[in-house]
């Protein structure tokens, strides 16, 4: 009985790990890309504040 709990116990972990980790992968190429685009958002008003103060 108690091994028969433990086994569904540790089913139910192993598939919760492995969605996890896909969602988290997943997750993180998602900001990655979010990151990316602010950056070149960021560099783009830096570059452009840049010209309006050397003119």
């Amino acid at each position: 009985r108690e091994e028969i709990e433990e086994a569904k116990k540790e089913k139910s972990r192993a598939y919760h790990r492995e969605y996890s980790r896909a969602y988290r992968a997943k997750n993180i190429e998602k900001q990655r890309e979010y990151d990316r685009i602010k950056a070149r958002e960021y560099r783009a008003r830096k570059k452009a504040q840049a010209a309006a103060t050397a003119q």
